[in-house]
């Protein structure tokens, strides 16, 4: 088994699916990712309560 994938047969099985698209990156980018698809989600649910 290739090193970078041995560690997937630890990963929970809730990704199910989805693990293929699971990718390692450092957390300070994880949370800026976070916020901003949360602020984007968040403007646009008030846009659509405005219409």
């Amino acid at each position: 088994m290739q090193p970078s994938l041995a560690r997937l047969e630890f990963m929970s099985l809730w990704a199910g699916q989805a693990v293929s698209l699971c990718r390692s990156l450092p957390a300070a980018l994880l949370v800026e990712t976070l916020v901003r698809e949360t602020q984007e989600a968040l403007r646009q649910m008030e846009g659509a309560l405005r219409a």
